[in-house]
């Protein structure tokens, strides 16, 4: 009856199922729907597990970014539900499930599921005779990392058929150099860091050597909104679309007119 959601994924997908009612206290970074405005707030990095236990939770929900610190809160005698953060859009679905399950949110939780099946659907259905998309570079912030196949975001390129020039990369967010990037030739870019580090068409063009990439050429530098695309929450489905529209506008033009 009393969540602390440390995750703003997890905050989102609380509120769409329904289960809004049940948060007490979110992570400072928590800012969708309007009405966690209104919440308590902790420290995403180091929240603070005394704060935490002042709040009286009957369940704390933790990720990737907490993993040191869910045996602290245990200790304090709180529940912690760890959930790693997902690594497709498939795991944010399963995760979904879980929470409409744990909040008695299931028929909620199953609705959100299938209309979120349904527009992936329709977009896949779109590109069904695309072979191979542009190649593409996700830019999550100016000092040039980026999301490998091994993430959720990178699951979202690759159901868009691109070809993700961090392919091949060790870590699931690496930092690729401005050669490796210029080498790679990417046809489009998409710029995540758009709001966050004021990046654009003209801020990109402007970095040493890019002229000579297809996708400055093209001017095909798309800004995309970071709270909807790097979030693993039910929003990802309309990155999904935004994206699609913009990697293959040939595909979607009915749809825009």
């Amino acid at each position: 009856m009393r969540i602390i959601s440390l995750s703003p994924g997890l905050t989102e997908i609380l509120f769409a199922i329904g289960a809004g009612d049940r948060v007490a206290v979110v992570d400072r970074f928590s800012d969708y729907p309007a009405s966690v405005a209104s919440l308590p707030r902790m420290e995403y990095t180091q929240p603070n597990p005394e704060a935490a236990l002042a709040h009286s939770p009957d369940l704390v929900l933790m990720t990737t970014r907490q993993r040191t610190q869910v045996k602290q809160f245990r200790d304090l005698k709180m529940t912690v539900l760890y959930i790693e953060e997902a690594q497709s859009v498939d795991r944010v679905i399963e995760v979904i499930g879980m929470l409409g399950s744990i909040t008695e949110r299931d028929a909620e939780a199953r609705a959100l599921v299938a209309s979120m099946r349904q527009r992936i659907g329709t977009v896949i259905a779109r590109l069904e005779s695309v072979r191979t998309g542009p190649r593409v570079f996700y830019e999550i912030s100016p000092d040039l990392y980026t999301a490998s196949p091994e993430t959720f975001i990178g699951s979202m390129l690759t159901l868009l058929k691109v070809q993700n020039i961090a392919l091949d990369a060790r870590t699931a967010f690496p930092q690729l150099s401005s050669e490796a990037i210029i080498a790679a030739n990417p046809e489009v870019i998409l710029l995540s860091d758009a709001i966050s580090a004021k990046q654009s068409v003209e801020t990109v063009a402007s970095r040493p050597g890019w002229q000579a990439i297809a996708a400055v050429q093209s001017k095909r530098i798309v800004p995309i909104d970071p709270n909807v695309a790097n979030r693993p929450g039910p929003r990802i489905v309309e990155a999904i679309e935004l994206m699609a529209r913009a990697l293959y506008p040939e595909y979607f033009l009915a749809t825009a007119r």
